[in-house]
């Protein structure tokens, strides 16, 4: 698990084996459990952080950058490319702003959201990249399941909130990001999306949607939608975060060109 940091992180002279155990422990607090009950060596203030910088925000300014994804904007289609102009004038003009791509297998949603990421943090701006399933998530630069990257709770309930406390370096970490990224958005029950929309008031202390910060959530309705157990149709479809309040204030951005059609036919 270390060689896969050296392999990823650009920042020179970090100590691995922290920022390993570092991850270990707080994805354990995530399931209610302590890194000393698993005979893992003690973490320490003096190797959490880095002059005085905490881990968390170390390994997200660390995520490495590709020269493809920054060149990428000269290969967006039509519609790629009035979506990247659009996120990323929001941004600029750090406007609050909830987008969501609505883009269908093979409209290059990933290659949008590495090209927008791309260009943001070799600025040094953070985004935080999430997904709703760990495949999705292994596509995006840095990427994490939502559940993991935000503490959202499994057992998700109408007025849950997410496990990051006000003090603790995900916080930190999120008030100095700029934007964030959810894909595979339609299969999230809603009450997870309003979960964190609560938290990151909280957070950033202001009565503003999802805190202020530019939300890009994305996916495809015509895929899987909410899985409730057992549920029943009017169930599921009344968990999709069409049915959120916060749906209203929504900017749609449709992505209609399917590129993999162009190049393979029996797809097509």
């Amino acid at each position: 698990m270390v060689k896969d940091y050296q392999m990823t992180n650009i920042v020179v002279g970090n100590n691995f084996e922290d920022m390993l155990l570092r991850e270990l422990r707080d994805l354990l607090l995530l399931h209610g459990k302590l890194i000393k009950n698993y005979d893992l060596p003690i973490l320490t203030m003096e190797t959490n952080e880095v002059g005085g910088v905490p881990t968390i925000i170390q390994e997200e300014l660390s995520v490495q950058i590709l020269d493809e994804d920054i060149q990428s904007v000269e290969k967006l289609n039509n519609d790629q490319m009035s979506a990247y102009n659009t996120i990323m004038n929001a941004i600029h003009q750090k406007q609050s702003q909830f987008f969501f791509v609505d883009g269908p297998e093979g409209t290059g949603k990933p290659f949008l959201y590495r090209t927008i990421m791309a260009n943001l943090r070799r600025n040094s701006q953070i985004v935080l990249a999430t997904a709703s399933s760990g495949i999705a998530a292994t596509l995006l630069p840095g990427g994490r399941t939502a559940h993991s990257r935000f503490g959202i709770p499994i057992d998700i309930e109408p007025i849950s909130i997410c496990k990051i406390t006000n003090n603790c370096d995900l916080a930190k970490l999120i008030r100095i990001t700029n934007a964030i990224i959810w894909d595979e958005a339609p299969m999230i029950n809603r009450y997870c999306v309003e979960a964190l929309d609560r938290s990151l008031q909280d957070i950033m202390n202001i009565n503003a949607l999802f805190g202020g910060k530019i939300m890009i959530m994305g996916g495809d309705f015509r895929q899987v939608l909410p899985v409730i157990e057992k549920g029943s149709r009017g169930q599921m479809i009344s968990a999709c975060i069409v049915r959120s309040q916060l749906w209203a204030t929504t900017k749609i951005i449709h992505l209609r060109q399917n590129m993999r059609s162009i190049h393979d036919h029996e797809f097509a």
